[in-house]
Formats: C-alpha cells, structure tokens, sequence
C-alpha cells in the first residue's frame, strides 16, 4: 500500500504543479481518494502516509491532515 500511495501522490505532481507547497498538499489529498476508490481502508491509507511523510513541522501537519479527512471518510 506505500507503493500505491507513493504512485499515486508522484501522479499527482502532473496535475498540481507549479503550486509549491500546496501542490505536496493536493498530492497527499489525491493519493488518498485514489486508495479510497481501489478498495484500501482508512487504516492502510493512513499507514502509508505515516511510513512516506518525513518528522518535519510541514510533514507533521500533512499527516495531521491526512488522517482528520480520512475519518471523515468513514
């Protein structure tokens, strides 16, 4: 499930870029919609996105993100 998500959000750079860093963003946010749509679970999204987003502040807060929208999803 990282490779799909790791794909995915590497995918999305061709249609998000020249947005800096709300492009990394709107990568995150189109990798996780594409997880949903195949069939991965909430828990496996947010797994892969924990296993591929460094420590930093920035990453931090896109994890933050990511899982707040996820539970949304439920």
């Amino acid at each position: 499930h990282v490779r799909t998500f790791v794909f995915f959000h590497e995918f999305g750079h061709f249609y998000f870029r020249g947005e800096g860093q709300k492009s990394e963003k709107l990568c995150d946010k189109f990798a996780r919609v594409m997880m949903l749509k195949l069939g991965f679970n909430p828990s496996q999204i947010d797994l892969a996105c924990s296993i591929t987003l460094s420590e930093s502040d920035e990453a931090r807060e896109r994890k933050k993100v990511s899982f707040e929208q996820l539970k949304k999803k439920k």
